[in-house]
């Protein structure tokens, strides 16, 4: 017994109950067959909420009351349709959400369009250039970051424009 208990004894891997014939684990009973579904009932295709919302949306309005043989999910849609009947319009369109689905969201964006489609060197590249530069410039300061010689370019480059287009204004006057 002290033997048995001995260090170089320890790391030893003692079997534990009779292994498995190769290629076979486990109960063959209780495995999946090929094919098979392991869930065949599968998930539910739509919840009850959705249902009894299509049945209701479906009612005549006499017929929305709640009755006490209603099932709970069909007996809440029908106080959320007397809501929406009554002039509630969240729940008016919460319950075309859950029915029909929420309506698609149109994004709109505005101004970089043109800034794409024209010729380099056109105005509003240059005021959209200039507001970067400027940005750029403000938080190399405030951060303490060297400003890219890019950006002193075009800052030099913007400044020589607009001292330009001031001489053109009062050479005009």
């Amino acid at each position: 017994m002290p033997d048995e208990l001995a260090p170089e004894n320890r790391s030893k891997a003692l079997p534990r109950g009779k292994p498995f014939p190769k290629g076979v684990s486990g109960n063959p009973d209780a495995q999946f067959k090929p094919g098979q579904s392991g869930n065949p009932g599968g998930r539910p295709s739509t919840a009850l909420f959705t249902e009894a919302l299509k049945r209701v949306c479906g009612m005549a309005v006499k017929r929305i009351g709640v009755k006490p043989t209603d099932k709970v999910s069909l007996a809440i849609v029908k106080v959320w349709a007397q809501r929406a009947l009554n002039g509630d319009v969240r729940a008016a369109i919460e319950m075309a959400n859950r029915v029909d689905g929420p309506p698609a969201q149109t994004l709109q964006h505005q101004g970089l369009e043109n800034f794409y489609q024209a010729e380099p060197g056109e105005p509003r590249q240059k005021e959209i250039l200039g507001h970067v530069v400027e940005i750029l410039l403000e938080r190399s300061r405030m951060y303490g970051l060297p400003v890219p010689e890019i950006v002193r370019e075009a800052e030099a480059e913007i400044d020589a424009e607009e001292q330009k287009a001031e001489e053109e204004n009062t050479g005009t006057e």
